[in-house]
């Protein structure tokens, strides 16, 4: 199932690092934007450019300070759940109503 970011909406992000044997990491936030930009890399082949994007997060659950903002590559991401996709997926409502109490506080 595809999920369509909407800004200030609360999300559970699935991430890992390109290339990592890391187990993946869930982060919950509210997506705020994503920044598309360019990289010039500097390599044994030379000089070239690299299309790049950065997912900009916010009242994220590990940040004590809920203004903080928290960035990390789009090419991270491995998947991403809303409420909806939460609900739908599960059998026992129990996890997903945790999320509304927990989501009220934030």
């Amino acid at each position: 199932m595809e999920t369509k970011l909407i800004e200030n909406c609360r999300y559970t992000f699935y991430v890992q690092a390109t290339g990592s044997d890391k187990p993946i990491k869930s982060i919950r936030a509210n997506f705020k934007h994503i920044h598309h930009h360019t990289h010039t890399i500097n390599d044994v082949n030379g000089t070239y450019n690299k299309n790049a994007a950065t997912l900009l997060l916010y009242s994220v659950d590990t940040e004590l300070d809920k203004n903080t903002v928290y960035s990390l590559p789009f090419e991270w991401i491995v998947k991403v759940e809303n409420l909806e996709n939460i609900l739908s997926s599960s059998h026992s409502l129990i996890p997903s109503d945790i999320l509304l109490v927990i989501d009220e506080y934030l």
